[in-house]
């Protein structure tokens, strides 16, 4: 078992390590949300019955499933209020910032930012 906890404590410091050589702070100050996650869900639903342009939010919160689908991964993040699905796609973020989704676990704390919509499913 001790082993087992040594070998995803080094998994994670590879992860930090990997964070801060890309001169990102992992652990910053404040992060400016605009909106908890229930209210940009509340927003959002209100843009879509007027038929107005889709709300761009900055949320944050707790990671609470992770799937990397090849060249997009789905993130549940929750907070205190409710739960939303962040969606990064490689060709939009780019191949390096991509590949900052793959340094992050279940259990941490992100801030995501964009706008808002609804999936097919």
């Amino acid at each position: 078992m001790a082993d087992r906890k040594e070998a995803i404590t080094g998994q994670r410091l590879v992860k930090l390590n990997n964070i801060r050589s890309h001169s990102i702070d992992p652990y910053p100050h404040r992060y400016p949300r605009t909106h908890t996650i229930q209210e940009a869900m509340a927003l959002f639903q209100q843009q879509e019955r007027n038929n107005a342009e889709r709300p761009q939010v900055r949320v944050a919160g707790r990671i609470v499933a992770l799937r990397s689908m090849g060249k997009a991964t789905f993130i549940d993040l929750r907070d205190g209020s409710s739960k939303i699905q962040a969606y990064l796609r490689r060709d939009i973020l780019g191949e390096e910032k991509y590949q900052h989704a793959h340094d992050f676990d279940i259990g941490d704390i992100m801030g995501v930012g964009g706008k808002l919509f609804r999936t097919q499913r």
